[in-house]
């Protein structure tokens, strides 16, 4: 989105400059962007969807207790109390 806002503010900034001089504007190019958006959003969305269904899966089964007491032991071990 970002480049496409920078495409048309040089546009303006280009029209102006034209409009000024009395010369022909150049014609821009046609960029599919929304066609580029479209799949770029379908990717996103599909990541994440399957990073909450993990997350999900994850809680369900406890990972996060046992990642947790697991750090906790490593903790402790490293400063010699475990």
């Amino acid at each position: 989105m970002l480049a496409h806002f920078y495409r048309v503010y040089n546009i303006i900034i280009i029209s102006e400059k034209h409009a000024k001089k009395q010369e022909a504007m150049p014609v821009p190019q046609k960029i599919n962007i929304l066609y580029m958006f479209n799949k770029l959003n379908i990717l996103r969305a599909v990541l994440l969807a399957a990073a909450v269904v993990f997350i999900l899966l994850g809680l369900l089964r406890n990972e996060a207790g046992v990642v947790f007491m697991r750090a906790i032991h490593i903790c402790l071990s490293c400063i010699g109390l475990g």
